[in-house]
């Protein structure tokens, strides 16, 4: 049984059919709609001929091809130059640049603006590894070594996570699926058959008033001290609420380190005896 979809904006339709247990599909540009549902009516006419042997697939034979021209067509044909139409293609191997190119001249439907600027941004990290990597020499080990590259550099002092070079190839593998240019093998690889970095351990939650007790011990570095702030969840809002506005981060850490401090043995002792004695007051309570 075959199907179809088709994308009024692009013009382009994708005609889906499974041979053999094998699920293929080819993406074409046509004019309309009614075309596309015509080329989806000729490939399952094919594919009942081929069922019912009044066509045979020959030895060798490109499968799309073959299906889709209904028959006619036996291997796939020839890219041919932009340039010089009807002369074969000079150019040498598809490189991973050309991917990225054919992708952004011809985008999925619908895709959010902010999907194609991350989108973007991708392309940028793989164009800076695999400067001048082509399709036939990008397979599963020259993905891994990528992965390696990926995982020794570093974003605001922290090393790169795991989940955003998996990201990144994701990215790669809808560019090389997508069809957009032509002899492109199927991708050699998938994110499960990679080797990731591990992940690096998150502190456990921790309370507000833990939290004031971990600072006031002292020995932690700045980073240290805001990453027990984004797990624990804290906001500004509660440390306002408990003890007043602190303003920025930096005041507000410093601030609790001053309020650890005066919990100390001693210490607070002799500031509170020192308040109360400035004040005339009792520091009961304080």
């Amino acid at each position: 049984m075959a199907s179809y979809k088709f994308d009024p904006k692009t013009g382009r339709a994708r005609i889906f059919f499974r041979l053999g247990g094998i699920q293929h599909n080819k993406r074409l540009k046509l004019g309309n709609q009614r075309e596309a549902a015509r080329l989806a009516a000729q490939v399952e006419q094919t594919h009942v001929d081929l069922e019912l042997g009044r066509l045979t697939l020959p030895e060798g034979a490109d499968v799309l091809a073959f299906v889709v021209s209904g028959g006619k067509v036996v291997e796939r044909p020839e890219p041919v130059s932009t340039a010089f139409p009807g002369a074969a293609s000079p150019k040498g191997p598809v490189t991973i640049g050309d991917l990225f190119e054919a992708y952004r001249a011809d985008p999925p439907p619908n895709l959010q603006e902010s999907t194609r600027k991350m989108t973007e941004i991708h392309f940028r990290r793989i164009l800076e590894v695999c400067p001048k990597a082509t399709v036939p020499e990008f397979d599963k080990a020259a993905v891994q070594s990528y992965v390696r590259e990926r995982a020794k550099a570093k974003y605001r002092g922290k090393p790169i996570h795991r989940d955003t070079i998996a990201k990144e190839l994701k990215t790669l593998r809808r560019a090389w699926v997508a069809e957009r240019c032509p002899d492109v093998p199927p991708a050699p690889f998938t994110l499960r058959e990679l080797t990731f970095p591990k992940a690096v351990q998150k502190p456990a939650f921790m309370t507000w008033s833990e939290i004031e007790r971990e600072i006031g011990r002292g020995g932690l570095k700045e980073r240290e001290i805001e990453d027990l702030w984004i797990v624990s969840g804290s906001t500004r809002d509660r440390s306002a609420s408990s003890s007043g506005s602190y303003g920025s981060r930096a005041t507000r850490i410093g601030c609790i380190r001053w309020r650890a401090s005066q919990r100390s043995p001693g210490r607070g002792a002799r500031n509170s005896a020192a308040v109360g004695s400035r004040t005339g007051g009792s520091t009961t309570g304080w």
